[in-house]
């Protein structure tokens, strides 16, 4: 009779367990998930409200992008050194 009750009792532990690992576990990591996840959005919204409040459109520089074509340097075909032909072998 005890042999039966003490397997008994692991199949109950081990059914508990599954359970558990399949239903709750799943159900428990989401809901930490969405509570990191909105904790983040908040700081990233108190972080960029706090950096539109620092600057003002006076403290943004002008930037001005010039550009100039170059003209393409005349090369010499002597400068790319001594052309070697390589044959396969086998």
């Amino acid at each position: 009779m005890g042999l039966l009750r003490t397997l008994g009792i692991i199949l109950l532990i081990i059914g508990a367990v599954r359970l558990f690992t399949r239903f709750v576990l799943p159900w428990l990591l989401k809901k930490f998930a969405r509570r990191v996840q909105r904790n983040l959005e908040e700081q990233m919204r108190n972080q960029m409200g706090d950096f539109s409040r620092n600057q003002s459109p006076q403290d943004e520089p002008d930037v001005k992008v010039s550009s100039r074509k170059k003209k393409p340097s005349k090369r010499k075909d002597d400068d790319f050194g001594e052309y070697v032909d390589f044959e396969e072998v086998e």
